[in-house]
């Protein structure tokens, strides 16, 4: 028996620790659904058990929450433009998505922006230029696109935008007026691609679409350009529907 006993005398055991848990809420301090909930999400975050944290008091829990809130937001931002990062901005995009299916907002749009030519920009000026052209196009998207409007930084000189609510045609009118902001104040343009919220899809998909409608954009552009040159006309608009490939059929015998 006293080497039983001795063996007690050391750290609590488990079930020592499960009884000084369990004392009578007059010995211990009452704990409020708010500060659990705080104390479990601050664990997660750290990715430690909830019970860590059971005596690190209150004030300095708050603060470590603070401090995680402030590192993933410095995470979530491109440091150059202050537009968000493509994996922060694709998980914002998402909850958007989510909203826009939940209220049914089928004016979502998602605007695809490429710069024009920020190469030849790098190339003439150098690559200071082509930042100060990067931070402008980003302050000129954030500075006219309302506050709850997504501005990513989705690649080196593309940048993606949802627009709620807005619609297609409005959207355009939207990223135009911002392209001849941008035009005006840095001598150079981006083109754009379009995507709104289909009846499925997740917002990876929506941003495709948009990429695609760019590229579209950007085929017809040069496809009437082309033809403006050939027959002299100085009419042309980016937003007439898509021609169609004018083939001539010469069928066997006949004259050339």
């Amino acid at each position: 028996m006293a080497i039983g006993a001795s063996r007690n005398q050391g750290s609590p055991s488990e079930d020592q620790e499960h009884e000084a848990a369990a004392l009578p809420s007059t010995r211990r301090r009452s704990i409020s659904p708010a500060e659990r909930a705080l104390r479990s999400a601050v664990a997660r975050e750290l990715g430690v058990v909830q019970s860590r944290l059971a005596s690190v008091d209150l004030a300095l829990v708050e603060a470590i929450e603070r401090r995680l809130e402030e590192l993933k937001e410095a995470a979530a931002v491109d440091e150059m433009t202050g537009a968000l990062r493509r994996a922060a901005g694709l998980a914002a995009l998402e909850r958007e998505v989510r909203r826009a299916r939940r209220f049914d907002d089928r004016k979502l749009v998602v605007a695809f922006a490429d710069l024009d030519d920020l190469k030849a920009v790098n190339d003439r000026r150098g690559h200071a230029a082509g930042d100060a052209v990067l931070r402008e196009t980003s302050a000129a998207l954030r500075r006219r696109l309302r506050a709850y409007d997504l501005v990513i930084r989705w690649g080196g000189d593309e940048f993606v935008c949802s627009l709620p609510g807005a619609g297609v045609e409005a959207a355009q009118r939207a990223l135009d007026d911002i392209c001849a902001e941008l035009l005006a104040r840095t001598g150079c343009t981006f083109s754009t691609g379009f995507a709104d919220l289909g009846p499925d899809g997740d917002a990876e998909a929506l941003v495709a679409r948009a990429d695609a409608d760019y590229y579209e954009r950007r085929r017809r552009d040069r496809w009437g350009l082309a033809r403006q040159n050939r027959q002299g006309s100085s009419a042309h608009s980016p937003a007439y529907p898509t021609p169609i490939r004018a083939v001539r059929t010469i069928s066997p015998g006949s004259a050339r």
